[in-house]
């Protein structure tokens, strides 16, 4: 595989509209993760204070993934996707608000922060499943694994420039950075034609997997588990990096900044190598390339080969657990 094929997705142009308006919201989503934390941890000087951004972020993301995925079934991502920038941008902007007042109270932080952890609950489903309209069966593993590349892209260059701006000019700046982000989201969205998006098969009920069916599957199985082994011990970054840096080190918020910006390589480097094949296909692949390969390798559920079935390639839809042939 040659460097061409690696980049063939960016031939379509929505496919390209599409990775440069998540490389601008993954960007801006970093000014403002890393300016919140340096408020929360000014205001308590507790970890487990910054902790709680984390729950109030993550937890609605699992209890509405699900029903996230129904949506996106059932409506076109892409207006999925517009109606979720305009929602974020507004509730970072009442963010800034909330952070730009004398003494900014916790609880309200935490709400605000669990409204836009159930907002991007939803995007994150519509922004995986958008790939297959923009590039088709037969790049679409290669779509996949550049997505990834906008969180490792977004994580070199939104911390240090984040840190810079927090120490230059205060917490509210990075907040209007990321809501300006998503009305540019919005506009890339805007630009994209529907009318040239590859069509995807809508399953029919007799082809939909019962849940408990769809778990016996040793492969969905091993790849779920080994995702929350991969959350749980190695992306837990934005507690203990900016807690070790500012707590421990006495780091202001650039130092912060470029400790979290260091953490990119791996993530580029292995999005970028990561072959055209599906991440159960070779596990060979997956041991040296554990750190950085692991973000392509949990966003590609979509395209597992059934064991034991000779059977073409089957596109595990992630947001309705149903199948449809590639």
């Amino acid at each position: 595989m040659g460097l061409g094929d690696v980049f063939e997705p960016f031939r379509e142009r929505n496919y390209s509209l599409y990775f440069a308006g998540q490389t601008l919201s993954l960007t801006g989503t970093w000014f403002q993760n890393l300016a919140l934390s340096l408020v929360v941890l000014d205001l308590t000087g507790s970890a487990r204070a910054l902790s709680g951004v984390t729950i109030a972020q993550f937890l609605p993301m699992l209890l509405f993934s699900i029903p996230a995925g129904r949506i996106a079934d059932r409506f076109r991502p892409r207006t999925v996707l517009m109606t979720t920038s305009l929602i974020s941008a507004t509730l970072v902007a009442v963010l800034a608000v909330i952070v730009a007042s004398p003494d900014p109270a916790l609880p309200a932080l935490y709400g605000i922060i669990a409204a836009l952890g159930s907002t991007q609950a939803f995007e994150r489903v519509a922004a995986q499943t958008i790939i297959f309209e923009l590039v088709g069966p037969h790049v679409f593993s290669r779509g996949v694994a550049l997505s990834t590349v906008t969180v490792a892209v977004s994580r070199s260059i939104g911390p240090g420039l984040a840190g810079i701006l927090f120490q230059t000019f205060g917490a509210v700046p990075g907040m209007a950075v990321n809501s300006v982000s998503f009305l540019l989201v919005f506009g890339m969205l805007a630009l994209i034609r529907p009318q040239r998006f590859h069509s995807r098969r809508t399953s029919g009920a007799a082809e939909r997997l019962p849940m408990m069916r769809f778990l016996r599957n040793r492969t969905i199985v091993t790849l779920l588990v080994t995702n929350v082994f991969i959350a749980l011990l190695s992306l837990n970054f934005m507690v203990t990096l900016t807690s070790i840096v500012t707590i421990d080190f006495n780091g202001d918020g650039a130092a912060a900044g470029m400790a979290h910006a260091l953490n990119a390589v791996g993530g580029i480097v292995g999005a970028v190598s990561w072959p055209p094949r599906s991440c159960g296909s070779d596990p060979s692949w997956f041991p040296w390339r554990w750190w950085g390969s692991a973000q392509p390798c949990s966003s590609t559920p979509q395209r597992l080969r059934s064991r034991g079935s000779s059977s073409p390639r089957r596109c595990w839809d992630s947001a309705s657990v149903s199948t449809t042939v590639c």
